[in-house]
């Protein structure tokens, strides 16, 4: 147990968090030395806020509690003034063990890129094939966390109503919850010169290369200042969008697929916008026909077209998802105009036209 918790403040201290954060990190657990760690986590710069909570089996009371404390604030000397305590039931902790038991989910993830907004989360009681769960992610809990939830909310339960934006913001990308404006996350990279191998690692930046030689990407097209891709993997479609910000030096960088934005897609996609693959998408418009025509014109909005099945546009959202989309309406009247069909006439194939 003490071991893990030099590493967890040695892992601190390597993303540059700020090093009164590491100390006061420090300083808490020195305070329960003593005491059974059921499991503790971390939110960093969360909704302007930045709190440890722990749960404990306090030996000498023969109870458990749930700690929590606020990083910025806290101040060791008057350790009394800051620790917030409440009692955790047994049956709580038995639910917990139950959990653990039975869990058979992902139980380790690792990809902090930076001090930004991350959680960290480590369980000190194994699971049932006698695994740690060891979280630590930038801001969104992966889809691929998701039997995670349960685990992850319960220690809400204990805590200050004030505390559920953090959960709400944790689960976001979960929940389908992410807004328009935070679903691409930025990346201090230039995609036309940097080395793909530090950004992204050795072995996700092979598996990109390894991607990108199959021939996945089915388009690919610059638009304004963003690179728009798709791909179909496995019966899995995924979009990609790269925006890079030429007046900041960032790269903001967005996949559909369950993984972290670092992925081998955004990494191959990268490839295959430094060796010019273009393939430009169909483009539509939706006619509202509730709308004059002026009102059409000034309601402009065009969507990317991947794809036609069962009277359906498979499109990209704005929100940089993939979506079906009804081609007709209930009288059989198609609404859509399109504005521009692909090389090989994809919508001009399946629609007959």
């Amino acid at each position: 147990m003490v071991l893990y918790r030099l590493k967890w403040s040695d892992y601190m201290e390597n993303i540059n968090e700020k090093e009164m954060y590491s100390e006061k990190l420090k300083q808490i657990q020195r305070r329960f030395k003593k005491e059974e760690v059921i499991y503790d986590a971390i939110f960093a710069n969360f909704q302007n806020l930045s709190i440890y909570v722990g749960l404990y089996y306090m030996k000498k009371l023969k109870c458990y509690k749930l700690y929590w404390f606020d990083l910025d604030d806290y101040d060791n000397r008057y350790f009394n003034r800051y620790v917030n305590e409440v009692h955790v039931s047994n049956y709580y902790v038995n639910l917990l063990m139950s959990f653990l038991n039975n869990y058979d989910g992902i139980t380790e993830i690792s990809n902090v890129k930076s001090e930004e907004n991350f959680f960290m989360f480590y369980c000190y009681k194994k699971t049932g094939d006698n695994k740690n769960i060891n979280i630590s992610v930038n801001r969104f809990l992966p889809r691929e966390a998701i039997k995670l939830c349960d685990l992850i909310l319960s220690m809400g339960e204990y805590l200050p109503h004030k505390f559920n934006s953090l959960f709400d913001e944790l689960l976001a990308r979960i929940n389908d919850k992410v807004n328009n404006n935070d679903y691409l996350e930025d990346y201090e990279i230039d995609i036309l010169k940097c080395d793909l191998d530090e950004v992204y690692g050795s072995k996700i930046s092979k598996d990109g290369h390894i991607f990108y030689s199959k021939d996945l990407i089915k388009y690919v097209e610059k638009i304004g200042n963003e690179y728009y891709a798709y791909i179909e993997e496995d019966g899995k479609r995924i979009s990609v969008i790269i925006s890079p910000d030429s007046k900041t030096g960032t790269t903001q960088i967005y996949c559909s697929c369950p993984g972290e934005y670092l992925c081998k897609h955004s990494n191959a996609v990268i490839r295959a916008i430094r060796d010019k693959k273009w393939n430009k998408f169909a483009k539509i418009v939706y006619m509202n026909p509730n709308l004059h025509a002026i009102e059409r014109i000034e309601d402009f909005d065009y969507f990317l077209c991947v794809d036609v099945v069962d009277d359906k546009f498979i499109v990209i959202n704005h929100e940089g998802n993939i979506e079906e989309v009804e081609i007709y309406d209930p009288g059989r009247v198609c609404n859509w105009k399109i504005l521009a069909d692909t090389k090989d006439k994809m919508l001009k194939n399946k629609l007959n036209i």
